[in-house]
């Protein structure tokens, strides 16, 4: 379950199992000066294409580029019979039909066992740089974020660390990054301080990995910018780490078990739907959850004997 079947990057197209470390396929590309610009999160920490998959996550690079859903082209996996089934392809352009790569993103593994998958990559920047602003609160980095979000910047991700730092991750060759970060920092009215090349990688890395974190359980919320004031107050009185990504679009939430409860009756409350990533947990949905009709239909069709976990 674990390999590169095949890699042509003149074609930006790799397949390869579903146990192939993430690392592992990040150290292939960057030989050939490619990446997964869906920027995966946990890589350093042993996580896995197939893994990746199930659980949907993106990394901060989504903001930029979009996230895995844009990048999975083909899938091979085995329903609750063991027969081996397809979606999709090995070229970008695939034959028609369900569309399975994209159904399987976020599924948990309730709708099938991965084995094999396809993914486009894109050329990986020349340099990165980040620019780290402090504007004093959340609210403040908040309507810069949304700000430089809505600019001809196209900054590779935006990310606000409470209570009031805001991060903007620039890619592409030196000269152009210094040109950026001048135009940058003539829209901001907070001082900016310049990450060196030896900051760069281990900075992204530690925010991927989550080494913030402070306890065992991370939970990732689904959000939306008009809602992070509202969510940050609500965890702000309870005192535990988070960290909002994608200029406000995903909230990433460090709890303990005593605080889960709480944490889950406030999001009901403010119709948020989160899922626990790390952590010994019973059910990785917390939060609101609206009415899973569709996706009780697609399982009940594609898990015929009911050999999975209802999602």
């Amino acid at each position: 379950m674990r390999g590169i079947l095949e890699y042509d990057p003149d074609e930006f197209v790799f397949t390869a199992l579903a146990g192939t470390p993430l690392a592992e396929i990040s150290k292939t590309l960057s030989e050939h000066g490619q990446f997964l610009p869906f920027d995966p999160p946990l890589t350093d920490s042993g996580a896995t294409l197939g893994g990746t998959v199930a659980a949907g996550l993106n990394g901060p690079g989504q903001f930029r580029y979009g996230g895995l859903r844009d990048f999975i082209i083909g899938v091979k996996f085995c329903d609750g019979t063991g027969q081996k089934l397809m979606g999709g392809g090995k070229v970008v352009k695939n034959a028609a039909g369900f569309d399975f790569p994209k159904l399987f993103v976020g599924s948990l593994g309730r709708l099938g066992i991965l084995y094999e998958l396809t993914f486009k990559v894109f050329p990986a920047p020349q340099a990165y740089m980040t620019m780290s602003f402090e504007t004093g609160n959340v609210q403040s980095a908040l309507e810069t974020a949304c700000l430089l979000a809505g600019s001809n910047f196209e900054p590779f991700a935006i990310d606000i660390i409470p209570p009031g730092c805001l991060k903007i991750r620039i890619g592409g060759n030196h000269d152009a990054n210094e040109i950026t970060a001048g135009l940058i920092e003539k829209h901001v009215d907070s001082p900016a301080s310049r990450s060196t090349e030896e900051m760069e990688s281990t900075m992204w890395s530690n925010l991927r990995d989550f080494a913030w974190a402070k306890e065992d359980l991370l939970l990732k919320v689904a959000l939306i910018p008009s809602l992070v004031c509202e969510l940050e107050d609500t965890l702000a009185g309870m005192n535990l780490v988070r960290h909002y990504s994608a200029a406000g679009n995903v909230a990433y939430v460090s709890t303990d078990r005593e605080n889960l409860q709480t944490v889950d009756d406030k999001l009901k409350a403010m119709k948020l739907s989160g899922i626990m990533l790390r952590g010994d947990f019973s059910n990785p949905r917390l939060g609101w959850q609206a009415a899973r009709q569709a996706e009780t239909t697609i399982q009940s069709a594609m898990d015929r004997e009911g050999r999975f976990l209802p999602l």
